[in-house]
């Protein structure tokens, strides 16, 4: 890896053998690999004029073509690089040296803040001269950070050496990765979509670009795109984008699901619109993938899939000892590209990360010929008085339930201090949750059935599309307590 210590090695290697192959493409315009150079390397020069240099952390908050430009053109002059979802507010504790924008970004200092327009851009194409490109002093120095937040919502920082993305970049090569064109709606903040932005220059391909759904739809009808990489609530989008489509529709190979699990309705919508292979992808930013599957009837929403090779999976108990095969428990995990801590994070780190596994904070059980199903988030299992229950199983009970568009269940603490099973939900206002609240207690009875439904403008969900749900909990708390009080009120 001597002579790759940088990823811009590859784009200057694409650029020489393949010049005129689209590098990225959007629905606006196409960049081939020689002008992608040029961006890159002018860019990068002009980030070097004002004071950029290497190891320096850099948090990109901008639209996806250019936030790639712009990562690239940082991973020339050796910076550290991070893509901010959804221009959000910078985490002080990560120490960023700078901030680079299309727009002003909260709570950033203005010394810090580099603030892009196309004067800006046009500026740096005059630049003269190119600079060399820096490399990072070894393959195991970090280039890249990913900001997961899980099912939290409390920020956390991912580091990714050099070692690490190549390992990772192997495996998706091995696994899920096939021939032909992919698109991946996850954006460049995500792991998944970091990973098949840098993929796609290491192999040579084309980096798609993406807002929306519609946006698929549209490169997919212009360009050869056999494959799709998305979050369930992403392929939800989607697939109702392919339903509006009069006419020919893409034809897809392959669809992968990454980052939760599809509802039985969602399937039964994407069979219907395509002939494609679905995949399930189970991992995470911590750990990369873990387990692999074909979805195919009769559908089990619980199955995370096979462990891939490099991979071990172990079913623990509360005491971190290893239960049998077919045993549930807790899931912990290592390979041979995770990483072992957070940036910058020890409470974090000693929480999640123990004697070598990373522990994500699912349950599950591991079958002899290593499937995997889950069985819930451990932090998320509802105790009602005892009875443990896991809000996923109503969770995919109310995405299948006619008329649903979105609902999620949280554990709400009442006043005897026994968390009530509350369901956020969003409906149209003829909706009938009185035949709800019956179906719901018909599928699970007294004990596990929810007690209260309440209607709702959005559910929190993180950049992935899953529930945050200890955030649901106290917004749901906020709004029962309200209820309560102007109920006694006029009382």
């Amino acid at each position: 890896m001597a002579n790759l210590i940088n990823p811009v090695k590859h784009l200057l290697l694409r650029a020489k053998i393949q010049p005129e192959k689209i590098a990225v493409c959007d629905i606006y315009d196409a960049i081939s690999y020689r002008n992608l150079l040029v961006l890159v390397t002018k860019i990068a020069r002009k980030l070097e004029l004002l004071g950029f240099k290497p190891g320096d952390l850099a948090i990109t908050s901008l639209p996806p073509k250019f936030d790639w430009i712009f990562t690239n053109a940082l991973f020339h002059e050796a910076c550290i690089t991070c893509s901010n979802h959804g221009y959000k507010p910078v985490d002080e504790s990560l120490e960023v040296d700078w901030v680079i924008s299309d727009r002003v970004v909260d709570n950033v200092e203005q010394e810090k803040l580099i603030l892009v327009d196309q004067a800006w851009i046009t500026d740096a194409l005059e630049c003269e001269g190119i600079g060399s490109i820096k490399p990072y002093a070894a393959d195991n120095e970090v280039c890249r950070l990913i900001l997961t937040s899980g099912t939290t919502g409390d920020a956390k920082a991912v580091a990714l050496p050099l070692k690490t993305i190549y390992g990772r970049c192997s495996v998706i090569n091995n696994y899920w990765c096939g021939p032909g064109s992919e698109i991946n709606m996850m954006s460049l903040a995500t792991v998944g979509g970091f990973f098949s932005a840098i993929n796609s220059i290491m192999t040579g391909g084309t980096y798609y670009c993406v807002n929306k759904s519609s946006d698929v739809v549209k490169l997919a009808m212009s360009h050869t795109i056999d494959s799709v990489t998305a979050s369930p609530i992403q392929l939800a989008s989607l697939v109702a984008e392919l339903e509006s489509v009069k006419g020919t529709r893409p034809s897809f190979r392959l669809i992968r699901s990454a980052g939760g699990t599809v509802s039985a309705a969602l399937l039964d919508r994407l069979l219907r619109m395509t002939d494609a292979e679905i995949y399930n992808i189970y991992g995470s930013t911590e750990l990369g993938g873990v387990t692999l599957d074909l979805i195919h009837y009769p559908y089990s929403p619980e199955r995370a899939g096979y462990v891939l090779t490099g991979v071990v999976v172990e079913i623990v108990d509360e005491d971190d000892n290893p239960l049998p095969f077919g045993a549930e428990g807790v899931i912990r995990a290592r390979s041979n590209n995770m990483v072992n801590e957070y940036y910058k994070n020890p409470q974090a780190t000693a929480i999640s990360f123990k004697n070598g596994w990373f522990y994500p904070g699912d349950r599950g059980l591991l079958k002899n010929d290593g499937l995997l199903l889950l069985a819930g988030r451990e932090s998320e299992l509802i105790n009602r008085g005892g009875i443990k229950i896991n809000p996923d199983t109503i969770d995919r009970f109310l995405a299948d339930y006619s008329g649903v568009e979105d609902a999620a269940v949280c554990g709400v603490e009442n006043r005897s201090g026994i968390q009530d099973v509350v369901v956020a939900i969003i409906v149209p206002e003829d909706f009938d949750m009185k035949t709800l609240n019956m179906e719901l207690l018909k599928k699970f009875g007294q004990s596990i059935s929810p007690v209260i439904l309440v209607r709702v403008k959005q559910i929190p969900r993180n950049e992935m599309g899953k529930v945050m749900r200890s955030r649901m909990s106290e917004q749901l708390a906020v709004i029962l307590a309200d209820y309560e009080s102007r109920k006694n009120q006029s009382s």
